[in-house]
């Protein structure tokens, strides 16, 4: 009998699996709390002198990732997000908000590889090497597959879905109301040259956009209509699925069939000419759609910067996004995942930061062009406080007659027909402004940090009342004191 018993287990362990172990689980996250005082730069109708004026904000948001290990080789990752949430409000996350996961996906090695392979809702950044990408850096479902082809090159494929028709019991499926990308890179890393060309193309199906605005109240789909004349809710990725599209379209969205999205490009980094190091990034894309749906555009972003240590880092960059001609219905601007990318132009006028600041939230340069002059990682008093300052000049690229208005039926109020609705988020060439930003990071203890932030719009902004219907000559600041625990 004994011998019998070695006998099973020794073949029970020869047929077990190599992986066979109990699960670790590492939690780590990220709590931010943050407090603001604002002047003409809240999200709603920013700079606009008339609607509204000083205000004062405090907001808190907690991440935590759980990644569920059995070995190097099989992980599954959850990530749990209590959203920003208004101080003051009912509960965490306010009325109608609660915790979501972020993200959710298994991570596992092809078996006697180095190939590593993503499946579930995963986060997708676009290579950008000047600013972060205008495109897509955010959690989005699908399959990617990395692949190392030596020790100097690594080959990205992706199937990406950031649209798809709910399934349920007794609910008739609609089709053309998914929408389906691939995505190719190949990353080639020299001692001082790194490379990645990249190339995505993609279908949208016919009914994506009227399943998303026929969800919104009081909205009534009409493929003829301008997208901007629906509720504003509508243009918002994350309160109604599907909005990210918009990025893909022109003034319009196609009146039937589904329409075929391409982008191709590259990004580089130059260090041959060490302490400076020279990034740049381009992209050209489109779709086939016609008339006023139609879009084809190109974005160019170069910069630079020298590593100094009595003067931390002084860095230039520039970037260039074309934009809506006023002699046709089709659009200029570059295709882009609508609210899914991150310009971080290290300006109040793009981006918060990272530091939760109620801001004016333009998250893509489509339609501008800017440069920016700056210093970062500058210590004067203590290498644990480090400051970042610069100063961006923007202007528009869009014609100044593609702003302008119609009146809808039975009101009086104007709105424009640009994707927003005022110069803040349609630049045209009669528009510019200066931005100013100050931030310190103060490290407090190892895992947590304080981080002051200034900022200051000094707008130049085409105010003809026959242009946009309002005012929009406010100039910007904002003062936030943020709290970040990484752990």
């Amino acid at each position: 009998m004994k011998k019998l018993i070695i006998s099973l287990a020794a073949a029970f362990m020869l047929l077990s699996p190599a992986d066979s172990s109990a699960v670790e689980v590492r939690v780590h996250g990220r709590y931010l709390w943050s407090m603001s005082f604002l002047d003409h730069m809240n999200t709603i109708d920013p700079l606009n002198r008339e609607v509204q004026g000083s205000q004062f904000q405090a907001y808190q948001r907690l991440r935590l990732w759980f990644d569920m290990a059995v070995s190097e080789n099989l992980t599954a990752v959850l990530n749990l997000e209590v959203p920003r949430t208004l101080q003051g409000s009912l509960g965490v996350g306010g009325p109608g908000d609660e915790v979501t996961a972020r993200e959710a996906y298994l991570s596992w090695k092809v078996p006697n590889t180095e190939s590593r392979v993503n499946m579930g809702r995963f986060w997708f950044h676009m290579p950008s090497y000047t600013f972060d990408t205008p495109i897509l850096n955010e959690p989005i479902d699908g399959v990617m597959v990395n692949v190392p082809l030596g020790d100097s090159h690594d080959l990205n494929v992706a199937w990406l879905r950031p649209q798809a028709e709910t399934a349920a019991w007794g609910t008739a499926h609609t089709s053309g109301s998914s929408a389906d990308f691939g995505f190719l890179s190949l990353t080639a890393s020299y001692e001082n040259l790194k490379i990645t060309p990249w190339i995505m193309g993609g279908s949208i199906g016919s009914n994506v956009f009227k399943n998303t605005l026929s969800a919104t109240p009081g909205a009534q789909y009409n493929p003829q209509t301008p997208y901007t004349s629906y509720p504003r809710a509508a243009m918002r990725y994350g309160q109604q699925e599907g909005a990210w599209a918009l990025g893909f379209f022109g003034d319009e969205t196609p009146a039937s069939g589904s329409t075929t999205v391409w982008m191709a490009g590259f990004g580089a980094e130059l260090g041959m000419f060490d302490p400076l190091t020279v990034r740049a990034d381009f992209y050209y894309g489109g779709n086939d759609a016609s008339g006023g749906a139609a879009r084809e555009g190109w974005y160019a972003a170069l910069g630079a910067d020298l590593k100094t240590s009595a003067w931390g880092t002084p860095f230039i960059r520039g970037w260039y996004a074309s934009g809506d001609d006023g002699g046709t219905k089709k659009s200029g601007r570059a295709p882009v995942f609508e609210g899914m990318g991150y310009f971080n132009a290290a300006t109040g006028f793009f981006y918060d930061n990272t530091l939760l600041c109620p801001t004016i939230i333009n998250r893509n340069p489509n339609g501008t062009w800017g440069v920016q002059f700056g210093i970062k990682d500058l210590a004067l008093f203590s290498p644990r406080i480090t400051h970042q300052l610069s100063a961006t000049w923007i202007r528009g690229n869009n014609s100044v007659t593609r702003a302008h208005y119609r009146a809808p039926e039975g009101s009086s109020k104007k709105f424009a027909l640009a994707y927003e609705d005022s110069p803040v988020g349609y630049m045209t060439t009669a528009d510019s402004a200066l931005v100013l930003d100050f931030i310190t990071e103060w490290r407090l203890y190892r895992n947590l940090s304080f981080a002051p932030l200034f900022s200051y719009i000094i707008s130049d902004f085409d105010t003809s009342e026959d242009r946009w219907g309002a005012k929009y000559d406010a100039n910007g600041f904002r003062c936030t004191l943020s709290f970040n625990y990484a752990f």
